[in-house]
């Protein structure tokens, strides 16, 4: 209790510190021409309180508590060499939790080599020239990693939100904002990997659990028509004009629906096969969904479908 106390209250007063410097320096009346007590008084607030008041960091506390065994992969992408260099070395002080396996100054270059280094998590920027960080992700179309998105810009917060992105930290990134990030990055992975999108024990023919911030659904499978895949989410499309939407990729819904009447027909959809209309045919061909949708079949999926529907 005393130490979120602490924490609150460094947060607010840093908080309103950087406010008033910031309006006092684009000011006509400079920070030296205030009276000596009070220049004095401010410096020490500038300080962080770090005379005053002991280092607690709720978010560091946290992460020791709720830390696994293993060390996460860290990727950074962003166009600013001083902003990654600031970055990184930032991240050293998590080490035991945390490890900056590779950075990039230009997503072109990270969207190729990203692959080979499997991380866990990415902290992306997201105005970068040729391309932002949003667009980054899309151009991926599907990925198993987390994303922290770091800019110095306020304006993306519910674009990042749409995307399940485990925070959003303002450049320069405070110490006790990535603190907490990254206990909350531990948190997500952990939950991930005990409610990672499977049935449940005496229900497993009939049932999904599907984690979502507002909770956990416990949907019958027959009632699922589609999942359409959007970066790092899956909508959930239901027989009740239900939609759900879980920050997994289709891939963890491909396996966990293997054995069902379910099929990837490209690589942004999943179709139930027992709510198909009817089949266009083309390149890969087009399905009609019984809730009214069509759905693009990938050429390299339509044996497959083929197979599944009329049994050759």
């Amino acid at each position: 209790m005393y130490g979120e106390f602490v924490f609150i209250f460094r947060r607010c007063v840093n908080g309103t510190l950087r406010s008033f410097i910031g309006r006092l320096g684009s000011s006509k009346i400079g920070f030296y021409t205030l009276p000596r007590r009070m220049r004095l008084f401010f410096f020490l607030f500038g300080c962080k309180l770090r005379y005053l008041l002991p280092r607690i960091s709720v978010g560091n506390e946290d992460l020791k508590r709720n830390a696994m065994n293993e060390i996460l992969k860290a990727v950074i992408i962003d166009d600013e060499p001083r902003g990654c260099k600031l970055l990184a070395h930032k991240l050293q002080y998590f080490e035991s939790a945390i490890s900056l396996v590779a950075t990039f100054h230009d997503p072109h270059l990270a969207l190729a080599a990203i692959g080979q280094y499997q991380p866990d998590v990415l902290f992306l920027d997201v105005e970068m020239p040729g391309m932002n960080g949003f667009q980054f992700l899309e151009r991926l179309s599907g990925f198993d990693f987390e994303v922290i998105f770091t800019t110095a810009y306020d304006a993306y917060t519910l674009e990042a939100l749409r995307l399940s992105a485990v925070d959003y930290l303002l450049k320069p990134v405070a110490d006790d904002d990535l603190g907490q990030a990254i206990a909350r990055l531990k948190s997500r992975i952990s939950k991930k990997a005990v409610t990672t999108a499977k049935p449940l024990g005496g229900f497993a023919s009939k049932r999904l659990s599907l984690s979502t911030a507002e909770g956990v659904y416990f949907v019958d499978k027959s009632h699922i028509i589609r999942i359409e895949a959007m970066s790092n989410y899956c909508t959930f499309y239901l027989i009740e004009g239900k939609k759900i939407v879980v920050s997994k990729t289709l891939k963890e819904f491909e396996h966990a629906l293997a054995t069902d009447s379910f099929l990837r027909v490209s690589r942004s959809s999943i179709v139930n096969l027992h709510y198909i209309n009817r089949y266009r045919k083309g390149n890969g061909g087009t399905l009609e969904m019984a809730d009214g949708m069509e759905i693009e079949v990938s050429p390299q999926r339509k044996d497959e479908l083929m197979a599944s529907l009329f049994g050759s």
